[in-house]
C-alpha cells in the first residue's frame, strides 16, 4: 500500500505534521485565551435605552448587590439623576450598574447589539457612560467591517485584524487606570458591535488569533489610515512617539485609491467661525500660508493672516477644527480668493502607519499579509501576544 500512495501527498502530510503551520501563515492558531477590552460605546448622554434578550442579572456596580434579573428585559429607559440612576420609573442611589447576560443572549444599547457584558456609569456631569467589556477577538469581529470593506482580499483583512488587535491591546495597557481602553469612533477604532459582524471579517480575525506586532519585544500603537497619498507620516510629527516602525515609508501602491487626491472649498466666514470655536479669534482672513512641510510633504504649520494681525497654527489642528470632510489630510495647497478658500490635497487621514488602500493594492499584486505589515511597519516583528514575556508598551 505504501508504494502505491502518492509520494507528493506523503510529503505534504509530513510537512504539516512536522511544522504545524496553519493556513493563515503565522504559525498554528493557539488555544483561545481571553483578554478583555473595555470599549466606550456611549458617552456624554443623559439617557439611553436598554433591551436584554436572554437570561440576565444586573448588579450595582462595584458590589455584589443584585438589583434586577430575569429571562428578558423589554425596552427600558435609563436616566442619570442627581442621586444616581433611574431605570424606567424606579430610582436607584447608585453610580452605575453591571449587566451580565447568558453567552447566547444579547445586550442592546440604543438599538445596537453587543457581546460580552456592559457597565452603565453615571458621570460627575450627570451624563451616562456605557462601557462594553468584551474579549479582544470578539471585539475585533465588530471592528473589521467598520474599518475596511469585508469583501476586500483576505491578506488585507488579516493585516487589518493584526493592526487593530495590536492597537487595542496597546491602549488597554496605557489606559488601565481609566474607565475604558478605547472608544468606538475614529478617534480610536470604529466598533459597531455584534450588528456589524461579517463572516469574511470574522474568519480573518480567527485565522490571526492573538497575533500582534512588536518592536524590541514591546507592542506599540499600530496606527492606520485610509490613504497616505504617496508617503506615510512620521508619528513624531503628530505625537510624542519616535519609533522605527512609525517613521514613515514611501508608498506608490495607493495611487489608484479613490481618496488619493481631493479638492474642497470653504467660505472664509465658516473658517473664521470654526477657528474661533477652537480658541483662535480671527476675523476677515486675508490669506492662509503653509510655513513648512515635513519629509512626507505634509504641512507642519500654517500662518493665518487676517485684518489686524496673524496667528500660527499646527496643520493637523487646523485640519481637525475645519473637519476631515473638508481637509482630508495635511498634504494640501490652499488659495484664498474673495470670500472662499480653495484646497487641493493628497491622501485621507493622519497618514501614520498602515495605508489601507495601499495594502489593498499590494494584495492585488500578490503580497501576503506578513509582507504588507513589514512594509508599512518596518522593523516590527509578528508575535503571539500570549507568548511575549513581560509584555510592555512602547
Amino acid at each position: 500500500m505504501l508504494n502505491k500512495f502518492p509520494i507528493k501527498i506523503l510529503i505534504v502530510i509530513f510537512v504539516i505534521l512536522a511544522t504545524g503551520v496553519d493556513a493563515y501563515g503565522f504559525g498554528s492558531r493557539p488555544p483561545r485565551q481571553r483578554k478583555i477590552i473595555r470599549v466606550a460605546v456611549v458617552r456624554s448622554k443623559p439617557q439611553i435605552t436598554l433591551t436584554l434578550e436572554g437570561c440576565y442579572e444586573i448588579y450595582a456596580l462595584g458590589t455584589d448587590m443584585k438589583i434586577l434579573s430575569g429571562s428578558r428585559l423589554k425596552k427600558t429607559v435609563i436616566n442619570s439623576t442627581a442621586e444616581g440612576l433611574k431605570i424606567n420609573d424606579e430610582d436607584f442611589k447608585i453610580y452605575g450598574i453591571k449587566i451580565l447576560i447568558d453567552k447566547d443572549g444579547a445586550i442592546f444599547v440604543n438599538g445596537r447589539s453587543f457581546r460580552g457584558h456592559v457597565d452603565i456609569i453615571r458621570e460627575t456631569d450627570l451624563t451616562l457612560l456605557v462601557v462594553n467589556h468584551i474579549d479582544i477577538e470578539d471585539y475585533l469581529f465588530g471592528v473589521l467591517q467598520c474599518e475596511v470593506p469585508f469583501r476586500w482580499p483576505y491578506p488585507v483583512l488579516k493585516v487589518q485584524a493584526i493592526a487593530a488587535r495590536t492597537y487595542a491591546l496597546y491602549q488597554s495597557q496605557v489606559n488601565r487606570k481609566k474607565d475604558y481602553d478605547v472608544t468606538n469612533d475614529t478617534f480610536s477604532q470604529v466598533y459597531g458591535g455584534a450588528g456589524k459582524e461579517r463572516y469574511r471579517a470574522r474568519k480573518a480575525v480567527i485565522k490571526t488569533q492573538s497575533i500582534v506586532l512588536t518592536y524590541n519585544g514591546k507592542i506599540f500603537p499600530t496606527y492606520y489610515h485610509a490613504t497616505c497619498g504617496g508617503h506615510t507620516e512620521d508619528a513624531c510629527e503628530l505625537w510624542n512617539i519616535d519609533l522605527p516602525p512609525l517613521k514613515g515609508v514611501e508608498c506608490s501602491f495607493c495611487k489608484k485609491s479613490p481618496h488619493y487626491d481631493w479638492k474642497s472649498q470653504m467660505a472664509i466666514k465658516e473658517i473664521e467661525e470654526k477657528l474661533t470655536v477652537g480658541g483662535y479669534k480671527v476675523s476677515q482672513i486675508l490669506d492662509i500660508v503653509p510655513l513648512k512641510r515635513d519629509r512626507s510633504k505634509r504641512i507642519r504649520d500654517l500662518k493665518i493672516l487676517y485684518k489686524g494681525g496673524s496667528i500660527k497654527i499646527g496643520a493637523n489642528k487646523f485640519r481637525l477644527l475645519l473637519g476631515s470632510r473638508y481637509i482630508r489630510s495635511t498634504n494640501f495647497a490652499v488659495k484664498v480668493k474673495g470670500e472662499k478658500a480653495f484646497f487641493k490635497g493628497y491622501g485621507w487621514g493622519h497618514g501614520v502607519g498602515l495605508c489601507q488602500w495601499g495594502a489593498y493594492f499590494m494584495s492585488k499584486k500578490g503580497y501576503k499579509a506578513g509582507e504588507i505589515l513589514k512594509y508599512y511597519y518596518p522593523h516590527a516583528e509578528i508575535k503571539n501576544f500570549f507568548e511575549i514575556n513581560h509584555v510592555e508598551t512602547k
